[in-house]
């Protein structure tokens, strides 16, 4: 079988929306890093308070820079790209030191939040595949509710296996008698909790 070939026998101007889409393209590359710089530290966090007692909040860190990979997949420039991924740790180290943020993933929270705070993590991956880290916490986030987390070579070396998490079940959302994750209207990296108060963050069962 052999591949048709297309050959172009006259080229004509662009059309007017697509000029403009490129226009816009690169208004939004040129406001990004102003964004950033006004409303961030020189490490890429929040100039923001230096604890936070709820546990709301933590997805709204990671929606800030959420469509940065992806308009870089439109054809954004790429310092966008390295912007957002420099980001994404930023707002990881500030909001663990909340309380929030557990093991790179959200500590407790209900599934409507988790799909907002993970936006930015898929659009990682949309705008590069081949990152092998975007790889491996996906599937480290998977495993905190398959029950496999336990029992992972990746996940017993990585960095965030600290003296105080080790020994710990990795998966605690995960219910192995049932063979189901547990029901809670929240649940994440540390524990499912079977109520959601302002003092949940406090109370869970970690």
């Amino acid at each position: 079988m052999t591949t048709p070939q297309i050959t172009a026998a006259q080229a004509t101007p662009p059309p007017a929306w697509a000029l403009a889409q490129r226009h816009l393209i690169e208004a939004m590359n040129q406001a990004a890093p102003v964004f950033q710089e006004r409303y961030t530290r020189a490490d890429g966090t929040y100039i923001w308070r230096d604890a936070w007692p709820g546990m709301d909040g933590s997805d709204d860190g990671y929606e800030s820079y959420h469509n940065w990979p992806l308009l870089y997949a439109l054809g954004g420039g790429a310092e966008l790209h390295r912007r957002s991924r420099f980001l994404w740790d930023a707002v990881t180290r500030q909001f663990t030191a909340y309380g929030q943020i557990w093991r790179e993933f959200d500590a407790y929270y209900d599934w409507m939040h988790h799909g907002e705070s993970s936006l930015l993590l898929y659009y990682f991956g949309l705008a590069v595949p081949t990152v092998a880290i975007d790889r491996a916490r996906a599937l480290r986030f998977a495993r905190m509710y398959t029950g496999d987390a336990r029992r992972s070579p990746a996940a017993r070396g990585h960095a965030w296996r600290t003296a105080g998490t080790i020994g710990r079940p990795t998966a605690p959302s995960w219910r192995p008698t049932r063979r189901r994750s547990r029901t809670s209207p929240a649940s994440a990296g540390r524990s499912p909790t079977g109520t959601t108060t302002r003092s949940t963050p406090r109370s869970c069962a970690c």
